[in-house]
């Protein structure tokens, strides 16, 4: 708890005045929807199945990270909530994100996020520390210290447990309880993925945790098996 209290410190006189998070982008629907096909395709050299399950998604994410606040409703997506996408091995989760990274990234300027890997950040946090949790929630911009959003993938591939001066830490739980912190503190998103069902977290996460899940995110399930070709 004293770490956590030192993020909340580091952010003092931040404005955390709450707002939507995601912030609607006006584009032509139809040009940016065929857009992100095409981009869909490159990034897979068309090498997954296109069919009404991939759509279906692609649907999803493009309105949430355009903001379109009608179309998300009809799909019981909130806008003030993270995307925590699930499903099997090769329904394409990583490659959602990338996809929508880059489309965030280049094309709106708008509603991106920082992509980190699950097993990179149990793999560095053996090697440096404790210390290391620190690029999960902060971005240097001159002089201080600021919250980001980010995506982390793959979350319950790996757990671990580290050791930090004899204490020993969860890594997964006391990383979701840092990024929940800048949710509920600065409104900073952070998306996941993983193979596991939100109702299978009881398994994985103290049901503390699994609840904080389901504070902060909107559950998008793949249905159906690898779309790989």
């Amino acid at each position: 708890m004293e770490n956590i209290q030192k993020i909340i410190n580091s952010f003092s006189g931040i404005d955390t005045t709450p707002e939507t998070i995601i912030k609607e982008i006006k584009c032509d629907i139809a040009a940016h929807r065929t857009g992100i096909d095409k981009l869909f395709n490159f990034e897979t050299n068309n090498n997954f199945i296109k069919n009404d399950e991939i759509n279906r998604v692609l649907d999803v994410f493009f309105y949430y990270f355009t903001g379109n606040k009608t179309e998300c409703e009809k799909r019981g997506i909130d806008l003030d909530k993270s995307i925590f996408l699930s499903g099997g091995v090769g329904c394409g989760k990583t490659l959602f994100f990338t996809v929508f990274k880059k489309y965030t990234t280049a094309i709106l300027r708008k509603n991106g996020f920082q992509m980190f890997s699950n097993g990179i950040i149990i793999d560095d946090l053996n090697i440096y520390g404790a210390s290391e949790f620190n690029k999960f929630y902060l971005n240097r911009q001159g002089d201080r210290d600021y919250p980001i959003t980010a995506y982390i993938d793959d979350i319950f591939h790996r757990n671990a447990i580290i050791k930090n001066y004899g204490t020993e830490i969860n890594v997964i739980q006391q990383l979701i309880e840092y990024r929940y912190i800048i949710y509920t503190k600065f409104k900073k998103l952070t998306h996941f993925s993983s193979n596991i069902h939100p109702v299978d977290f009881p398994s994985v996460i103290d049901l503390r945790t699994a609840d904080r899940l389901h504070e902060i995110c909107n559950f998008v399930e793949f249905k159906g098996d690898s779309f790989r070709r």
